[in-house]
């Protein structure tokens, strides 16, 4: 398959990232070597796991957090926000899960990268 763009990992920026190429109308794809998206949120998991920052600096300025949400949100209610996201900007069928990276090689000839995913 041949994108524009190649987003790899769906935490925030990635997600960031594939809402401005839809936007664009710029061909991508975003892959996720998880289950779901959230990226670090999605990896680390303990007690009181919470943003260390106001929501207000952690959102999307057009989709911002509900206000239900707290201060500083939880692990919980990120992962919610980003699902939440990627559905308002109609991203989810352009995440592939459970896909890693197994190399990337830009091609001199073609001008090109080659990605290699398992």
């Amino acid at each position: 398959m041949k994108y524009k763009l190649i987003i790899i990992g769906s935490g925030i920026s990635g997600i960031c990232a594939a809402k401005w190429a839809k936007k664009y109308g710029i061909s991508f794809i975003v892959i996720e070597k998880n289950k779901d998206i959230g990226g670090v949120w999605y990896n680390v998991n303990y007690s009181g796991l919470k943003l260390q920052t106001m929501k207000d600096y952690y959102q999307f300025n057009d989709f911002p957090f509900s206000k239900e949400v707290s201060q500083y949100p939880t692990r919980n209610e990120i992962i919610q926000y980003l699902k939440e996201a990627i559905h308002h900007y109609k991203i989810e069928k352009s995440i592939l899960y459970n896909t890693n990276v197994e190399s990337i090689k830009y091609n001199y000839s073609n001008k090109m990268w080659n990605i290699q995913c398992n």
